[in-house]
This record gives C-alpha cells, structure tokens and sequence, in this order.
C-alpha cells in the first residue's frame, strides 16, 4: 500500500473563540466487505483518536448566525483536510484552509 495516493477527508469545523484552535477527531474503521450504513454497529470499531491544533485567524474564519440571525460568538473554519498516507506506518496530516501547512497532529491508537 505504499505507492497508494493518500486517503483524504475533507471538513469544517467550529471554534468558540479566538483562542479556541483544537479539534479532537475520532476515526473508525471496519472490516466489512461494502461499508456500514448503521451506526451503532458491531462491524465499526475505533481506531484512534487524532488531537491537533490549527494556525487559522480567527478574522478569517465565517461567522456564524443563529436561526433569528443574531450573530453567534462561535466562528466555522472550512477548507480543513485530513489524510492519511501509508509509509510502512499511516502518516496522519492536517492541511488547514487555503496553506498547504501540514499541522502537527498527536495520534492515540486503541
């Protein structure tokens, strides 16, 4: 699996506040021949935890409205990207909006 493209997932996510820059991400993986369409489901089991903490402004991040549209105090950030690339163990990277900066990322496997 070496010479394989990464694997990568794409997302957004929301921030508190401007000193709030931590995502937790939980990944989950499953031995199944088409993929689980169920969740909770005995087939899917944990495969780690993936903790990091991105350098985006918070000025660029969009901000966000309630449904009455009163201005939220949290911000969203979009263009986040994790993959995973394979190198004899899987390497985890986070890519944070338009940079092309890797994050650092502390992966806990179970």
């Amino acid at each position: 699996m070496q010479d394989r493209d990464p694997i990568v997932h794409t997302f957004s996510n929301d921030f508190s506040g401007p000193d709030d820059r931590n995502i937790m991400l939980t990944i989950y993986t499953s031995e199944a021949d088409s993929p689980p369409i169920a969740w909770p489901n005995p087939l899917i089991q944990k495969l780690c935890n993936i903790e990091c903490k991105v350098d985006i402004p918070w000025a660029s991040m969009r901000e966000m409205r309630d449904p009455s549209g009163n201005l939220l105090r949290c911000r969203e950030a979009k263009g986040l990207a994790l993959s995973m690339s394979f190198g004899g163990a899987p390497k985890w990277t986070l890519k944070a909006g338009g940079q092309t900066k890797e994050q650092e990322v502390d992966v806990n496997y179970v």
